[in-house]
């Protein structure tokens, strides 16, 4: 049984980790007392440690796994320095500070890296080798209940929108939905957008809502690929997106999604996509496809399986 020290950063990505096979997760309670989200079930598989009795374990456990970049230098300044550490690599490049600072921290610090996409894993100028690997998110489409349609609800779903308009793209959803009606984003720190805040959602709950929704908007502007999009995408919903980063090798116009990078254009290709339910389903169902042939979990639990091999050898 590997023993994987953590923090909570991700819900699904995590509850992805824990179907792998003879797992067992310590999560490091932080400053409110959780170690888990309130939007996910937690797997019995994780558990929650305090960071003292984590220092005091540490050589029990098999190595330590990071999904922040911030997380990477507190960790080595509390003390984890006897234990492998792997790094889940989720953003993306943005400037310059950005790529030599985070890509430094890394190299020092980090025994392993994750990169969630090839083009994430080439835009930080690294490649495939001993010490990087690329896993895709795991998906699993089976888990998603079928696309229905019927309304014109343009759904996004973002924590912190306006506070991450870098990399999520608030100001360009507000230019690309503003005057439409039934807009709706959902997601905690939201509450100073207006009308459409709908505030935070189960996971199951959001599913649900995205089965009859005209479109999901993903406006993200920094970001390998966003789990929300291939969320929305594997409920067959119909995906009206930037075109950029990761986005740029998965999503194709017209095909499985509706793609542009400029406002304007997004709104038209919005409107476009409530206005015409027959052409969205099939864009929705092709989308759907994509998800689950290049996410499917087994895929994840391989390829995560042979790092955690390499790196306890």
């Amino acid at each position: 049984m590997l023993k994987i020290l953590s923090k909570f950063f991700h819900g699904a990505y995590q509850g992805n980790l824990a179907e792998i096979p003879n797992t067992e997760y310590y999560h490091i309670i932080d400053k409110d007392n959780e170690a888990w989200d309130k939007q996910t079930p937690r797997p019995s598989n994780i558990f929650a440690i305090s960071e003292e009795e984590a220092l005091d374990k540490q050589h029990e456990f098999n190595l330590f796994i990071i999904g922040r970049h911030p997380e990477i230098i507190h960790s080595y300044n509390a003390g984890f320095h006897g234990i492998p550490r792997v790094f889940i690599e989720q953003t993306w490049p943005y400037n310059e500070w950005n790529i030599n600072t985070w890509k430094e921290n890394r190299e020092k610090y980090i025994d392993y890296t994750v990169f969630i996409t090839k083009s994430s894993c080439k835009a930080w100028s690294m490649r495939e080798d001993e010490r990087n690997s690329v896993i895709h998110h795991a998906i699993d489409v089976s888990k998603f209940p079928e696309y229905i349609g019927g309304e014109k609800s343009i759904i996004t779903v973002c924590n912190e929108f306006p506070n991450r308009d870098w990399c999520c793209g608030y100001l360009l959803w507000v230019n690309s939905t503003w005057g439409l009606s039934d807009v709706r984003v959902y997601g905690r720190g939201n509450k100073n957008i207006g009308e459409a805040n709908k505030g935070a959602m189960s996971n199951n709950k959001i599913k649900k809502l995205l089965l009859k929704a005209g479109t999901y908007f993903n406006p993200s502007l920094a970001s390998p690929i966003p789990m929300s999009l291939l969320e929305a995408m594997a409920c067959g919903t119909p995906v009206v997106s930037t075109h950029n980063c990761g986005m740029k090798s998965i999503l194709q116009d017209g095909v499985n999604s509706l793609v542009a990078n400029d406002a304007s254009t997004l709104r038209k290709k919005i409107i476009g996509m409530v206005n015409n339910p027959e052409r969205a389903k099939k864009i929705g169902q092709r989308g759907k496809e994509l998800v689950k042939d290049l996410f499917a979990p087994e895929k994840f639990v391989y390829k995560w399986s042979k790092v955690f091999e390499k790196v306890v050898k």
